[in-house]
């Protein structure tokens, strides 16, 4: 009897305890998986900016030397006066995990992320555009990611969505030009469309809608192709511009291949205000209402050896900011 009460009388875990052990071993395994992804993320930033690093020393060797020929990963470093490499990054998170970041002499702080030469942040699926040119220096260009982890704009997506969310008016012609120097106030559809494009944050200053066929009922009917032309550069910016001057721009055919390139501004005159104003436009001539029903993009984004086509809106848009740097004053 003695035995078998001694026997009953053995000490175990309760259930309460048990919980309690498996509940502070996920504790520190959750602490333990949290430290290696910021290490392992650490390890990729650190990744990024050693090959940065590496495509800056080729990209001014190249300059120094006044190379033409030189390539990095396949490509020619040189273009129309721009020495620049592209490097896809391996980064999974937006922004730096840690600031300050230098490169060479250029350096950028948690309050001060972007300078004259240092553009924009990392990001997942990302690439940095190392560019060189006399009259601006060095300059980082960053894609993919923004400051403190925000969301950046799908331009696969958010930019058609907000053109076609705007349904234009009876008297829409087959090109419609919005920026600030041609700015309508009872023109609703440039309006709406331009409020659209702040809504998702778009930095798109100067675009167009052109329809396959002219005076359209609505312009986004479906049974019609619609053509959308975008740059962020904004032409009400620069007083120096004249007719036959050429913009990065992007042109995206709602049925076919993107094309990026430079497109002409050609000269028009508002007949209300007696001012001259420019535009980018399907016709040499500069008409915005050309009626040709057969719409060729040759004729907006020109073949100048920087023209080229992407299946994808948002390779297209990591092209088109390389060209936005050349453009750079």
């Amino acid at each position: 009897m003695k035995d078998r009460k001694n026997r009953y009388n053995e000490s175990g875990f309760t259930l309460a305890e048990l919980l309690i052990v498996v509940a502070i071993i996920g504790v520190l395994v959750a602490v333990a998986v949290l430290l290696f992804s910021k290490q392992l993320e650490k390890s990729r930033e650190a990744t990024d900016l050693a090959n940065v690093r590496a495509a800056y020393a080729e990209v001014m060797s190249a300059a120094i030397t006044e190379d033409k020929d030189v390539e990095y990963n396949g490509e020619k470093i040189y273009d129309n006066g721009v020495y620049s490499a592209n490097i896809a990054l391996k980064q999974k998170q937006n922004d730096w995990q840690s600031y300050p970041v230098t490169i060479a002499d250029v350096t950028v702080t948690k309050d001060t992320p972007e300078n004259e030469h240092w553009k924009g942040f990392p990001g997942p699926d990302g690439t940095c555009t190392v560019s060189y040119k006399d009259d601006t220096g060095i300059i980082f260009n960053w894609d993919g990611g923004t400051a403190s982890g925000g969301s950046t704009v799908e331009y696969n997506n958010d930019i058609l969505s907000a053109f076609k969310s705007v349904v234009l008016g009876q008297s829409t012609t087959s090109f419609i030009v919005a920026n600030s120097t041609y700015n309508k106030n009872d023109n609703t559809s440039i309006t709406k469309i331009n409020e659209e494009l702040q809504k998702i944050g778009s930095n798109i200053k100067t675009w167009a809608i052109l329809s396959t066929k002219r005076n359209s009922g609505i312009a986004h009917n479906k049974e019609e192709n619609k053509n959308y032309l975008f740059s962020e550069v904004d032409i009400s910016e620069h007083d120096n511009w004249k007719a036959g001057d050429k913009i990065p721009a992007i042109l995206q055919k709602e049925n076919g291949k993107i094309q990026v390139g430079m497109a002409s501004l050609y000269e028009q005159n508002d007949g209300a205000q007696g001012r001259p104003y420019y535009v980018i436009s399907r016709d040499e001539k500069g008409r915005t209402n050309y009626s040709s029903d057969d719409f060729d993009m040759d004729s907006v984004i020109r073949d100048d050896g920087k023209k080229k086509e992407f299946d994808n809106l948002n390779d297209a848009y990591a092209y088109y900011k390389t060209l936005q740097i050349e453009k750079a004053e």
